[in-house]
């Protein structure tokens, strides 16, 4: 799920230090797997089908459909080294508006569609360090004329990513933001079963994701409240977790990203119009939890981020 992708871009940014300390370009992560990660299209299971009457769960949308998707972000950290709770300043909230068309149908029902990010900005909240804002914001601003078209299936399952635009240039925060929207950009439609399918329906998503350098594999749970006619309500669960591994961040000051566990659970709704590509409103939370080892080696003390954040889209 989108929402999932975008809450731990940001968790995983600040790790990295983004808005907190410089780091140089070169210690960030390459991005080659993070965008590797978004043309796979992951497994879907049906696990019921849910109540009369049921019907097909195909995208409807044509050629010069158009919406605009406002996303918004705003997440709480705390963290703690050696047991020790710690200082941490207040997180800036985030703000994309992203436009999306169908561009071309593609045989056997599917579809083209392009999506543009046109606006990509930090904002001020309670107790945020105004040059944390100022950081995050200038990180997000190459961001604005990104673009990827997304080949989809009649079901809004991806089939592959286009990139048909200029990406930031490698290093730096922006290009590894890049990387990561891309990401969530190949799952910004909801993937929908084969079969037929009324209120009360349940499937699930399988997949394997790298975000930031940082390889899982998450299972997105989903769950039709109701549905009438094109017009769904769903429930939607996700749930990932990480062994341990080690992100390379060469010339780092502090080394590489030592990953002792990690898990990722997230809780939220979609209301959906078939007759779009895009949701017609969201809302989800994300609970981020990320153990690392501090220093040269695995042996320096533990340093846990957890990281709350609540996600909110809306289409037009």
């Amino acid at each position: 799920m989108m929402h999932q992708k975008l809450a731990l871009a940001v968790s995983l940014l600040w790790v990295a230090g983004c808005g907190q300390k410089a780091t140089p370009p070169e210690s960030l992560p390459p991005s080659a797997a993070a965008l590797a990660a978004a043309q796979t299209a992951g497994e879907l299971f049906i696990e019921a089908t849910g109540n009369e009457p049921r019907r097909p769960g195909r995208i409807g949308a044509k050629p010069g459909d158009k919406q605009t998707l406002e996303i918004s972000t705003r997440a709480t950290i705390e963290v703690k080294v050696a047991g020790q709770v710690q200082p941490t300043p207040a997180t800036p909230s985030t703000a994309l508006v992203i436009d999306g068309a169908v561009v071309e149908a593609l045989e056997e029902g599917g579809l083209r569609l392009s999506t543009t990010v046109r606006e990509a900005r930090a904002g001020q909240v309670e107790d945020a360090r105004p040059e944390a804002v100022a950081a995050l914001d200038a990180a997000l601003q190459p961001l604005v004329g990104f673009d990827a078209t997304l080949a989809l299936d009649p079901n809004g399952r991806l089939i592959r990513v286009e990139r048909t635009g200029t990406a930031p240039p490698p290093g730096g925060p922006s290009s590894e933001l890049a990387a990561n929207l891309e990401s969530a950009l190949a799952r910004i439609v909801t993937p929908l079963p084969d079969e037929p399918f009324g209120a009360g329906a349940r499937w699930s998503l399988k997949e394997q994701v790298v975000m930031s350098g940082v390889q899982l594999v998450q299972t997105s749970r989903f769950h039709v409240i109701e549905r009438e006619g094109d017009r769904l309500r769903v429930e939607v669960q996700t749930n990932a977790e990480v062994g341990a591994q080690v992100v390379k961040r060469p010339g780092a000051p502090e080394g590489d990203l030592r990953i002792k566990a990690m898990t990722v659970r997230g809780l939220g709704e979609l209301q959906l119009d078939l007759s779009h590509a895009l949701p017609t409103q969201s809302k989800m939370r994300v609970e981020t939890r990320l153990v690392t080892f501090g220093g040269p080696g695995s042996d320096g003390p533990e340093t846990e981020t957890s990281v709350v954040s609540d996600v909110v889209a809306t289409s037009r």
